[in-house]
C-alpha cells in the first residue's frame, strides 16, 4: 500500500495555480458535496489502471474540519455500481485524496487485486480543483507504479448518493416530498433574495418605498405558513442607519400582508415566496424644515432579512447557514445539500464583482430643504 506524501511535496506542479486563486476565500472553502473527477495517465505505464479511473468518477466527500471522508461511485459494467472509500484532508487551498481500491475482473467480478491512488489537488475556485499523483496497481501478476493528472468539478451538495447530507436528518431523495408537511426529512428554509431601491432622495417630504424578501422552502417536504402573524414570525427584516448630519430620519417599516384568502401558504420543496414591506423613511425635524438654508443630510440605511424556521410549530432549521441575508459564497456557487443537493448557492444580498451575491444592500438618502 502506497503511504501518503506530505502535501508539501505532493503539490510543486500545482502551486503556479495559486494565482487564479487569489482573492478568494478559498482557505474557508468546503469540500463537502459531489465531485466528478477524471484522470489522466502521463506514463505508459498507466494503461494498467482500470477504465473506471481513466474515465469520469464521482466522488462523494464530507468534510469535517479539515478531515475529509467519503467515497467513490460509478458503474462498471456487469458489476453494477462500485462504491470505494476514500480519506484525506484540506490545508488552506490544497488537499490530498488517498484510495485503495479493488481491481475488478470484468468477465465475472472477481477482485483481482487492488489499485492504491494518492490524489493531491489544488482548488482553483470553489467549485473547481487540479491535481496531480501516482499510485500502485497490485492484480495477479501485474504490479506497476501510476502516475496521473486531472482535473475535478463539483457537481452537486450530495455528500452520499442517497442521503443529501450524510449523517444528517434528511431522508433517502426516493421519500422526498413524503408524508404530511412538514413531517418527513430535512426542516430547511432559506433567504435567496433581498432587494431594496439603490437610492433616493426627497425635500423634508416623507418617501414611502417597497423592500422585497425572498425565502425558498429546501427542506424535503412541503411547509405551511397558516396566517399573517405566522409569517411575520417567520420572516423579518431589520435595518441600520447612518448620516452625516449627525440625526437620522426615522424609518418605519411594516410587512405587506397578503390578503386573508392567500393563507394558508403552502410551500413545496424548492417552492420560492416573496415577502414584500412597506417603509416609510421621514420624521423630519420641524428646526430642519424652517431653516431658511443648510447642508443636505445624507442618510445610508443597510438591510438584513432573516427566516426562522422555529416559526413553525417551534421545530429548528436543520441547516441555518442560509438563514440571512445578506451572505456570500467563494465563486463561483456552491451547492446546497438539500432538498436534494441539486441546488446552486451563490449568496444572497447585493451582486459582488465575482458574479456571486453577499454584499450589502444599502439604501442611499439625500435630503436637501432650504434651497439646497
Amino acid at each position: 500500500m502506497l503511504r501518503t506524501r506530505p502535501l508539501a511535496v505532493a503539490l510543486p506542479a500545482l502551486l503556479f495555480l495559486a494565482a487564479a486563486a487569489r482573492g478568494q476565500d478559498l482557505a474557508s472553502a468546503d469540500l463537502s458535496g459531489a465531485w466528478r473527477i477524471k484522470l489522466k495517465g502521463t506514463f505508459e505505464d498507466t494503461e494498467f489502471l482500470p477504465a473506471k479511473f481513466k474515465g469520469k468518477v464521482v466522488l462523494h466527500l464530507a468534510q469535517q474540519g479539515n478531515v475529509l471522508v467519503g467515497l467513490s461511485q460509478e458503474k462498471f459494467g456487469a458489476c453494477g455500481l462500485l462504491d470505494e472509500p476514500i480519506t484525506g484532508s484540506k490545508a488552506l487551498e490544497q488537499f490530498s485524496l488517498v484510495q485503495v481500491a479493488p481491481v475488478p475482473d470484468p468477465n465475472d467480478c472477481t477482485t483481482l487485486g487492488t489499485v492504491t491512488l494518492d490524489v493531491a489537488g489544488q482548488l482553483v475556485d470553489g467549485a473547481h480543483a487540479d491535481v496531480t499523483g501516482d499510485g500502485v496497481v497490485d492484480a495477479l501478476f501485474i504490479q506497476s507504479g501510476l502516475a496521473f493528472t486531472g482535473t475535478m468539478k463539483r457537481i452537486s451538495g450530495m455528500q452520499t448518493p442517497d442521503d443529501p447530507d450524510g449523517d444528517g436528518p434528511a431522508v433517502p431523495l426516493a421519500l422526498m416530498g413524503s408524508g404530511e408537511p412538514g413531517s418527513e426529512g430535512a426542516h430547511d428554509l432559506a433567504v435567496t433574495k433581498l432587494k431594496a431601491p439603490a437610492s433616493n432622495s426627497t425635500k423634508g417630504k416623507d418617501v414611502v418605498f417597497q423592500v422585497k424578501v425572498q425565502i425558498q422552502n429546501r427542506g424535503q417536504h412541503a411547509e405551511v405558513i397558516e396566517d399573517a402573524l405566522q409569517l411575520a414570525n417567520l420572516v423579518t427584516l431589520e435595518h441600520s442607519s447612518s448620516s452625516t448630519g449627525g440625526w437620522v430620519p426615522s424609518l418605519d417599516v411594516v410587512l405587506d400582508v397578503p390578503p386573508p384568502g392567500a393563507f394558508p401558504i403552502t410551500l413545496a420543496p424548492r417552492r420560492r415566496l416573496w415577502v414584500r414591506y412597506e417603509v416609510t423613511f421621514g420624521g423630519w425635524s420641524a428646526p430642519y424644515l424652517e431653516a431658511p438654508a443648510g447642508p443636505c443630510i445624507a442618510s445610508d440605511v443597510t438591510w438584513t432579512a432573516r427566516v426562522d424556521h422555529a416559526a413553525l410549530a417551534g421545530l429548528p432549521d436543520d441547516h441555518p447557514a442560509d438563514d440571512v441575508a445578506p451572505r456570500g459564497v467563494v465563486a463561483p456557487y456552491s451547492f446546497d445539500a438539500y432538498p436534494d443537493g441539486t441546488l446552486r448557492e451563490r449568496g444572497a444580498g447585493a451582486k459582488k464583482a465575482d458574479g456571486t451575491f453577499g454584499d450589502a444592500v444599502v439604501t442611499h438618502f439625500l435630503d436637501c430643504v432650504g434651497g439646497y
